[in-house]
């Protein structure tokens, strides 16, 4: 199954590469569990997130030190180049999940073995600091993921987000839309694209290199935590001069999670940074999804193909997970950008 096609950074002139959907799960694959990012804080919810996993009648795998810590990462840049590319190089495996987020992705992009994900490719899981390996991911070889919670927190994870998750997971398509907040004085239109993007802060980490997010005719995927709005300002702006939302077709925002105002001092909200930031780009906004750091989060695919419902404040999943993989193949530029205004 292919999903909706994309322009591709690497491809020649003359055509472009589909977006790949990896295989979904099936009772006795290997999922390995890796910790390319900031240390495991709580040991036992890991293990009760593998507990979980387990449940769904998956085989767990912990590769290389999934519960090391070197400063603010989860071991030496080696150690945890080694574990992920270790993962995506064995073909028992067939889902890559990571434990948590924090930092530590964007030092090893250049190191993972894109090669042999592009070759066999499995499912990827997580979201925050995983933003950085989904972007990574879709604008060098095309691949769709999985944003949503870690394993090590998704034991406390309310029962309809595991289960979603789940589902995506095995190659369900989600039945219910996910519901937001249009943002006032913008384009009410209803587009159809794939979503990508993810955390606010990693998005403007890529900026200016290599890997910065490919979402030209693309929903524009955006979520913060911990960030008073100022820090959102300045982060959108960074987005803009570098011109992220450049063929952009819509805006998908998660609800924000501690990004209130200061009370000590003069202040923007969260919801009129936004619509600053975002409201002069002609084309529809959706915010306040459950999408994001809330306990509530609902999973969806980095990748694959949504309809955004300017009017309406919904966002609904239309790809699956593959029942069997089906490699890239090469698509007519010029259909390409005639499915990239996004507009149903």
């Amino acid at each position: 199954m292919a999903a909706t096609p994309r322009r591709s950074p690497t491809a020649s002139a003359v055509g472009t590469v589909a977006a790949t959907l990896p295989r979904a799960l099936r009772r006795g694959d290997a999922v390995a569990v890796v910790s390319p990012c900031g240390p495991v804080l709580d040991h036992d919810l890991l293990a009760d997130g593998i507990a979980v996993v387990r449940s769904w009648g998956l085989d767990v795998v912990e590769v290389g030190h999934v519960r090391a810590a070197t400063g603010h990462v989860a071991g030496s840049d080696a150690q945890r180049t080694a574990a992920l590319n270790a993962a995506i190089a064995d073909p028992a495996v067939r889902a890559v999940w990571v434990t948590r987020g924090g930092y530590g992705l964007t030092r090893i992009l250049d190191r993972v073995d894109w090669a042999t994900l592009a070759a066999d490719p499995r499912i990827l899981v997580g979201f925050s600091d995983v933003t950085a390996l989904f972007v990574a991911a879709w604008r060098r070889i095309g691949l769709v993921g999985v944003h949503g919670h870690f394993v090590g927190r998704l034991a406390i994870q309310p029962v309809a987000a595991r289960e979603r998750l789940r589902a995506l997971l095995f190659g369900e398509v989600p039945a219910e839309p996910l519901t937001g907040v249009p943002l006032p004085g913008v384009p009410a239109r209803v587009v159809r694209a794939p979503l990508v993007g993810g955390n606010l802060t990693v998005l403007a980490a890529l900026a200016g290199t290599p890997d910065r997010v490919d979402a030209a005719g693309c929903v524009l995927l955006l979520e913060e935590v911990g960030e008073a709005p100022y820090r959102v300002d300045r982060l959108l702006t960074q987005l803009r001069h570098s011109d992220a939302f450049a063929g952009v077709v819509g805006v998908a925002v998660g609800a924000p999670v501690r990004c209130e105002p200061p009370v000590d001092r003069p202040s923007a909200t969260f919801a009129a940074v936004l619509a600053d930031r975002l409201g002069d780009l002609d084309v529809p906004v959706v915010t306040d999804l459950p999408i994001g750091h809330m306990p509530e989060q609902r999973a969806v695919l980095h990748g694959g193909a949504v309809t955004l419902d300017g009017a309406a404040g919904r966002l609904a999943c239309h790809d699956r997970l593959a029942v069997a993989h089906v490699p890239a193949e090469r698509l007519d530029r010029s259909a390409v950008r005639r499915r990239g205004s996004g507009t149903v």
